[in-house]
């Protein structure tokens, strides 16, 4: 049986319990009440459910979906039927209901227990299709965890049918690696044949040639090999010699490879080295650190560099070489070890490293200068960009980059408090003296008694007095 067909079925009959769970006697369009029509409805009905509990889903799921057609014609038929007549009659009707959302979740269970063994039967049909055999293994794994399922078959049943499913993956396995074992045989011996000719191709001057010979290695045989070996048990006897001899076969191969990529990458990375050298011929000649007093009245991108423009230069240009050229190219893992493409990289890395110390003791030689001045604001703001971004960009990949930057804000944080504090502190010793001011105005009414009224027209009378002024501009502040 088809298992999308299974679950379609048991959506329908999900449907179908649902429905009988939740109808009701109702009271459709108007037509003729008839109280003999409504029996023969509810005989015909109860015939019906009768036949349905022994039908295959599909016909039960259409006799259920026409037994509750009935129901409605019988509500029609009982509309202005009234009395003992229609007790009875729906009396009928619920008992038939209950019936049939019995005979609904019954059947649904019945169908689940017989997919049960439906699916063990193909599976042992699939055995030679591990992929298939696999799928309907679970799937009767999921069935057979519903507590229904498990309620209707008991304990020893879901036990024995557990064990089927044990013994079947079992079989499976042992037959899947005796095939895999003759597959990889035959694979081997002709990849052992291939050997000779690939790595004289390898090692040979046409690239062509080269390139062809490795794709052959690694054509079909190679890859079936690489999949078996994964799904291979590490403990038996017979995968292990063959392994080994695949391992004869694919280190000279690797090797070879290797060899060859290796010193192509190594002249690539060469190359594109080689291609920045003119950004900082003479770097290494560059030592002349400007003082913290020359930094802060001189603009230059001398001076932004720390006075060694072409060492920043360098230390940027490797920093971004070896972060897109070494470690993010995948290509270039693999050949990290060959001696070739090592000797490049380290070179670069040892440029880099040496460029870095000459401009960490710069950077630390004008700290130390900016520490013992004393800071106005033109320098400050001057001490600020050289911390973050003079530095940021001069040592960006540098291990000394956060300590040295972290130095220069203590001392930016040092003239803020020596200044009165950042500007929120400002702000904040602001707002508490102005409501010291409120608090104490009133005492210092009623201690000094000012009047109101002031006439500058008439200053000499009002000398000697103290005056109060309101809701005037204090110009001069």
């Amino acid at each position: 049986m088809n298992w999308n067909h299974n679950v379609c079925r048991q959506c329908l009959l999900s449907v179908a319990v649902a429905s009988f769970a939740m109808l009701s006697v109702g009271s459709p369009a108007r037509v003729q009440a008839d109280e003999p029509a409504a029996k023969k409805l509810v005989e015909a009905t109860k015939k019906l459910l009768e036949e349905a509990k022994g039908d295959a889903p599909v016909i039960r799921l259409t006799k259920l979906e026409q037994a509750k057609k009935n129901f409605k014609l019988i509500s029609v038929e009982l509309a202005d039927v009234d009395g003992d007549a229609k007790t009875t009659i729906e009396k009928d009707v619920k008992a038939l209901q209950e019936q049939a959302t019995t005979l609904a979740e019954s059947g649904a269970l019945n169908d689940s227990v017989k997919q049960i063994d439906e699916l063990i039967a193909a599976a042992k049909e699939s055995l030679g299709n591990p992929d298939t055999l696999e799928r309907q293994l679970k799937e009767a794994e999921t069935v057979l965890k519903k507590t229904d399922v498990k309620n209707a078959l008991g304990d020893a049943k879901v036990a024995s049918v557990t064990k089927k499913i044990a013994a079947l993956r079992k079989a499976s396995q042992a037959q899947q690696l005796d095939a895999d074992i003759e597959q990889f045989k035959k694979s081997l011996e002709r990849l052992e044949n291939e050997l000779p000719d690939v790595l004289k191709a390898i090692g040979g001057d046409d690239s062509s040639d080269r390139d062809s010979a490795i794709r052959s290695l690694q054509g079909r045989d190679y890859q079936l090999i690489e999949k078996i070996i994964e799904r291979m048990p590490a403990d038996d006897a017979d995968a292990k010699l063959l392994i080994a001899r695949f391992k004869k076969v694919n280190d000279p191969f690797l090797a070879s490879v290797a060899k060859v990529n290796g010193g192509e990458a190594a002249e690539r990375l060469k190359r594109s080295w080689e291609s920045y050298a003119d950004d900082f011929v003479g770097w290494e000649k560059e030592a002349a650190v400007p003082k913290f007093d020359e930094l802060t009245k001189r603009q230059s991108e001398a001076m932004s560099a720390l006075g060694m423009p072409k060492t920043v230069a360098l230390a940027s240009r490797t920093t971004e070489w070896l972060k897109t050229s070494v470690d993010e190219s995948e290509d270039l893992k693999p050949l990290l070890t060959d001696a070739r493409v090592k000797a490049i990289v380290d070179q670069v890395r040892g440029n880099r490293d040496a460029a870095h110390k000459k401009l960490v003791a710069a950077a630390e030689s004008i700290l130390k200068e900016a520490a013992a001045a004393t800071l106005n604001q033109s320098s400050r703001d001057r001490l600020e960009t050289f911390v973050n971004d003079d530095l940021r960009h001069a040592l960006e990949g540098s291990p000394k980059l956060d300590d040295l930057q972290t130095r220069g804000k203590v001392l930016l944080a040092k003239f803020e408090q020596a200044a009165g504090g950042a500007a929120a502190d400002k702000e904040k010793r602001h707002d508490e003296l102005v409501q010291k001011a409120q608090s104490d105005w009133p005492a210092m009414l009623k201690q000094y008694k000012p009047q109101e009224g002031f006439d500058p027209t008439k200053a000499a009378s009002w000398k000697g007095k103290v005056v109060y002024f309101a809701a005037v501009n204090n110009r001069l502040g």
